[in-house]
This record gives C-alpha cells, structure tokens and sequence, in this order.
C-alpha cells in the first residue's frame, strides 16, 4: 500500500510541473525537453518491483528504462489503435442502425438484431 502510495504522488507531482525544461536537462535542447514528460512508467520486473508500473524521474532513468518505457508505449499505442477502430466500427454499425447523439449504442445495435431476426 505504501508503494503504491509512492508511485502515485510521484507521478502526482511530476506532472504538475509547468516544463519539463525545468528539469534541466544538460544537453538536451530545449526544445527537445518541452515535449519530455517529468517520469517515465517502467513495467514491473525492470526494476524487482512485481506490481503494475513504476515511476520514475526521467532525469534518474537509465537508458534500459527507457527502453522498458518505449517498449510499454508501443504495446499502449497498439492496444488504443484497435480500440479506437472496434470503436468506430461499433459508432458505424449503431448509426446504420438510426443511431441518434443521445441513443444508447448498444441497445440500438441490439435493437436492430432482434427486428432481423424476427424478419428473417
């Protein structure tokens, strides 16, 4: 419990930085260090810890934390393109169903199923 205490208030107070310039990043440009986040998430067993993620100062980060960090990223990136597709196909099919902005997805999908079925 106090670990995940930790994790949370160190992920807390590095994203209410206002720049991650503020970091001071020794040869990084400046540039460069506006778009760095203030912590990476490492995945659990980079560092021993065999609980979720870890969070880290990018500043104290080793370069195989970045990897880790990178690696997480694409698996999250991957996993939220499939997603964001099922979801638009899921908005499609409920707007080919007569959908509506205050509609609810699933029962006019589920709606439409059943009027087929009872046609069929």
């Amino acid at each position: 419990a106090l670990t995940d205490l930790a994790r949370r208030e160190l992920k807390h107070n590095t994203q209410q930085r206002e720049s991650p310039s503020q970091m001071g990043l020794p040869g990084v440009p400046e540039a460069l260090a506006i778009q760095l986040p203030p912590a990476i998430s490492i995945p659990a067993g980079a560092e021993g810890d065999d609980e979720g993620v870890i969070y880290k100062p990018l500043v104290q980060a080793t370069l195989a934390e970045l990897e880790a960090h990178l690696t997480l990223l694409s698996t999250q990136i991957a996993a939220d393109t499939h997603r964001h597709r099922a979801l638009k196909e899921l908005r499609d099919l409920a707007l080919a169903a007569g959908a509506t902005s205050d509609s609810g997805v699933l029962r006019t999908i589920g709606a439409t199923e059943s009027t087929l079925a009872e046609v069929e």
